[in-house]
């Protein structure tokens, strides 16, 4: 039991990791799906009833010049959000613009784009509405919208003119800009796993959207770190699904530097290095024992680091590395959840 309280202890110290930047990603919308939904998208909504009608449409005025465009054209209930979402790419850190134009709607207008989507009733959504001139962002939870951030002074997008919309994401910090200009900021930490990107309107927003851009963002080794940085301490473990006492893990104490980690049980001291792989899916490292009950060893493991919560499932038996944060008694992996202690 002693051995699997420093190992979740001795986690987490971080050394240099690189890997190739992932390519950017232009949709754009052509004669080949006119009048239907184009190839790798899917429609859906949230909410009940019926609507969400999306397809291509004919428009000169395109950004993009191609002549077409997306269109959300149904009338749909007060309540419905129209969505429409491209199969790829998934991601969780990113970069997305997109152009939109208004074109009509008595009760909602404009538009905007989700990401991080998991499904119909689970994803983030910034948009902008003109009749209301405001732009804001939000999260859907099981199918409820709540707010985030909203923009204090009036916002000009004007029906029937086109405009951008741009959202980044980095971790649990939001950033939206409306028209190249930066608006919103906002933190939140519901949706820290990957998920697909789409396009978003509410009830009888009948808008055009153009030339989705996305820009997948890769964490490096360097800001992981600055990020992990800082004392831990676990508030939950589990050895081949089984749940370890509170006795036990709660006298784990875990000080993290950029390079280096120490951890103390019970008066006893476990030291390492490791090897951060941020751009693996899920983030990778390799955990290498310098002083202490692990010396000489390495163990294979995956992270999930989402503000003041870490997440380590470790291969502690000489395993191969774990591929989800799960711990079984057929897998026999190990799996920690820290929490940040704050001064």
């Amino acid at each position: 039991m002693k051995r699997f309280c420093l190992w979740a202890g001795a986690v987490l110290a971080l050394g240099a990791a690189s890997a190739a930047d992932p390519m950017p990603l232009t949709l754009r919308f052509g004669k080949g799906d006119l009048d239907k939904v184009p190839a790798g998208w899917k429609v859906d909504k949230t909410g009940k009833g019926d609507g969400s009608v999306w397809k291509v449409v004919a428009d000169e005025t395109a950004p993009s010049k191609t002549g077409f465009v997306l269109a959300q054209t149904a009338v749909s209930p007060n309540a419905m959000f129209n969505l429409c979402v491209s199969d790829k790419p998934e991601l969780k850190d990113l970069e997305a613009k997109v152009a939109f134009k208004a074109v009509k709607g008595e009760n909602d207008q404009g538009g905007g784009l989700v990401w991080r989507y998991q499904d119909a009733n689970n994803y983030y959504i910034c948009r902008c509405n003109p009749l209301e001139n405001n732009f804001r962002v939000y999260k859907v939870v099981d199918g409820l919208r709540q707010q985030l951030a909203t923009t204090k002074d009036e916002v000009m997008a004007k029906t029937g003119e086109w405009h951008t919309l741009s959202i980044k994401q980095v971790g649990n910090q939001i950033e939206c800009s409306l028209d190249g200009k930066k608006l919103l900021e906002a933190k939140d930490d519901t949706f820290t796993k990957a998920g697909k990107v789409g396009l978003w309107t509410k009830a009888d927003a009948q808008t055009y959207f153009d030339e989705l851009h996305v820009v997948p963002l890769t964490s490096t080794a360097k800001e992981d770190a600055k990020e992990i940085e800082g004392t831990w301490v676990a508030v939950d473990a589990e050895q081949s699904g089984q749940k370890l006492p509170e006795n036990v893990f709660k006298t784990i104490q875990l000080v993290l530097t950029a390079d280096s980690y120490t951890v103390t049980v019970a008066g006893r001291l476990d030291k390492g290095t490791i090897k951060l792989m941020p751009n693996e899916t899920p983030k990778a490292m390799d955990i290498t024992g310098v002083e202490g009950p692990n010396k000489d060893k390495t163990i294979l493991a995956i992270y999930e680091l989402s503000g003041d919560t870490l997440k380590v499932c470790y291969a502690l038996e000489g395993q191969k590395r774990p591929t989800e944060l799960k711990s079984t008694p057929e897998n026999k992996y190990f799996l920690v959840q820290y929490k940040r202690e704050r001064p």
